[in-house]
């Protein structure tokens, strides 16, 4: 409360005119905070008190508060002490305490200690009688009412409806101008729904969803033609934002870039009440897939030189429309002795970075953990790039097949390789079919005479069943995750589910802690960090999880060997990225709840997913790294 009556005004003028005549009649040579101290006080009166003779009496009933006293200065300093301050003399007789306007004098003071007033600064006081101290503190504090909020929304937009600049009103009340701007976004929105707001019908936070949008035709049929459960702030927000694209949740925003767009001349709408990673909606949907579109030109013409028969640029290509495609299949070389020897140590320094993981007795901090972690990265990274170059495509396969460029869940280049459409995986069969009965000295009778198509992999959505949270049940197959309700393959599941799996795992699952709590083993000890010993009800260490997650069931020996050294190899390195990725959002959004964990859980699954299915389709260097 900062304001001062009018009688109380004149009354002020009136002891300054007499401390002024005071000192000017005095022969003495006191200093002048004593001069414009009345010595001789009478109670109820207004006096001039010097700031350095203030001091908190304990007999202020507020004991709390004491907020926001930068803010509070900064607006004296702007429109001055508009409220006097209430106090009695002390027992000494040489200062005063202040039983009313606590904030008031540590505002004054902080102006004194930042030397923008000066120590002896004349505090307007009004002085009561020291038996009555508590009786005048409450009642100034019982008998205030506070301004509505709603009254308060159209005082501020009073004042730019002067013409008064931003800038100047934050400056007035010691705020930001975003607070200003925050303030008039709210007196906008539709004044039947203000008129709900005061009756309590509204919340805040309801209501600064609402003022997304300035349209109050539909602020009011967001609200009045909603169920009342979808009324929820996030449920208001998308309701007026359904045609527009959230840049913090889209994936080719993300890789475009806000900035970029904008720049391109992309309309864009701000949630002023969201922090500065989300709240940007942009409104210029075909834009934005124009510009992904240019900025995967250089990885498309980078795929065309590896002599694909085609290359398609689709920026939000999906799983289902990646499913018309059959895969060619890729098969393992063995590597040279630089090679075998150079996948030897990387595996052997992995594993001692594991080993230092898993110690229960080591002593680490979060920052050596970090390092760790940064260190398996690195060695995984490393040993995907090598395995990738083992991995080649039958002679004459590349020619015909295609690939697609897009991105990933997570705003990356991914590209998927080895596609083939309906007639082309036509003629790789027949011409498998040729090649086999050649080999044999008679052909093949049908197509359903072969069960195991070397050259093509099965449909990519033909991948066993799988749920948004990975986890990896016995046998070495997907599993839905905790709670799903579905049916995952098992080891009881129809020999054609285990025949896909074995064959063609376009899609690779991870074993992945509980869904609800993934982070649930914070400040554990060493012995639970790095990646969730035990997650997935695997049991063991990372390291352990391929091998327990994939045993394969039967093939010759040649596909064998290849899957155990391919495919298990690319499951363990990235079973490790992932976890590390995993530990380190969880750290990086502690304390936003379990939501955020989920949230954290199931984009990493759909990253690894996305990363898996751009590596069995010869992706390389194209996929993003972690």
């Amino acid at each position: 409360m900062n304001t001062v009556t009018h009688s109380e005004a004149h009354a002020l003028h009136a002891v300054a005119a007499a401390a002024a005549v005071a000192a000017a009649s005095s022969t003495s040579t006191s200093a002048a905070s004593e001069a414009i101290t009345v010595p001789v006080v009478t109670p109820y009166k207004l006096h001039l008190i010097a700031l350095s003779k203030l001091r908190p009496s304990n007999r202020n009933v507020r004991k709390s508060g004491g907020t926001a006293i930068p803010e509070l200065a900064a607006s004296i300093v702007r429109v001055g002490l508009l409220q006097n301050l209430t106090v009695i003399a002390s027992a000494d007789g040489e200062s005063f305490e202040v039983v009313a306007g606590k904030r008031r004098l540590a505002a004054l003071k902080l102006l004194a200690k930042r030397r923008k007033l000066d120590r002896n600064h004349p505090v307007p006081c009004l002085l009561v009688p020291d038996s009555s101290a508590r009786t005048v503190s409450l009642t100034e504090n019982v008998h205030r009412e506070s301004m509505s909020p709603v009254d308060e929304l159209f005082a501020w937009k009073a004042l730019a409806a002067e013409g008064r600049a931003l800038e100047d009103i934050a400056a007035d009340f010691g705020v930001t101008p975003l607070v200003v701007k925050r303030r008039l976004k709210l007196a906008n929105v539709s004044p039947r729904l203000l008129a709900d707001y005061q009756a309590d019908a509204v919340s805040l936070e309801q209501l600064m969803a609402l003022a997304i949008t300035d349209d109050h035709a539909a602020q009011e049929a967001a609200w009045y033609e909603s169920p009342q459960w979808q009324r929820s702030p996030e449920s208001l927000r998308d309701h007026l934002t359904h045609e527009e694209i959230d840049a913090s949740r889209d994936a080719v925003a993300r890789f475009v870039g806000v900035e970029a767009y904008e720049a391109a001349g992309g309309g864009i709408r701000r949630d002023l009440f969201s922090d500065e990673q989300s709240g940007a909606f942009l409104t210029d949907a075909g834009l934005l897939d124009a510009l992904a579109r240019d900025k995967l030109t250089a990885a498309a013409e980078s795929a065309q030189l590896e002599g694909w028969g085609w290359v398609e640029v689709a920026p939000r290509a999906t799983a289902s429309e990646l499913h018309a495609f059959q895969r060619a299949r890729r098969t393992r070389r063995e590597p040279s002795k630089a090679e075998a020897k150079r996948i030897a140590k990387l595996e052997a320094e992995q594993s001692k970075v594991q080993d230092k993981l898993d110690d229960e007795d080591a002593d680490l901090s979060d920052d050596g953990v970090q390092a760790l972690h940064e260190e398996l990265d690195r060695l995984c990274n490393e040993l995907e790039a090598i395995e990738q170059t083992l991995m080649v495509y039958a002679p004459g396969v590349v020619p015909i097949s295609g690939a697609v460029v897009s991105v990933d869940h997570m705003g990356g280049v991914v590209v998927h390789r080895g596609l083939l459409r309906e007639e082309q995986a036509k003629a790789l069969r027949a011409q498998d079919r040729q090649e086999a009965g050649e080999a044999t000295g008679s052909g093949a009778d049908t197509e359903d005479a072969q069960p195991a198509k070397p050259g093509i992999s099965e449909k990519t959505g033909e991948a066993p069943e799988r749920a948004s949270h990975c986890c990896v049940a016995g046998g070495g197959r997907p599993a839905p995750a905790c709670g799903a309700g579905g049916r995952g393959a098992s080891t009881g599941a129809p020999r054609h589910s285990r025949r896909l799996w074995q064959h063609a795992p376009q899609h690779h699952s991870v074993p992945a802690g509980p869904a609800d709590a993934p982070c649930a083993g914070r400040g554990r000890g060493p012995g639970y960090r790095g990646h969730a010993r035990g997650a997935g009800g695997l049991g063991g260490t990372p390291a352990q999880w391929p091998g327990r997650a994939v045993r394969r069931t039967a093939g010759d020996a040649a596909e064998r060997a290849a899957v155990a050294a391919g495919r298990v190899r690319r499951l363990h390195r990235l079973s490790h990225r992932i976890a590390g990725e995993r530990d380190s959002r969880c750290r990086a959004g502690a304390g936003r709840g379990p939501g955020h964990a989920r949230l954290v859980d199931a984009d990493c699954c759909r990253v690894l997913q996305s990363r898996v299915e751009g590596q069995d389709a010869g992706s390389g260097a194209g996929v993003r790294a972690g």
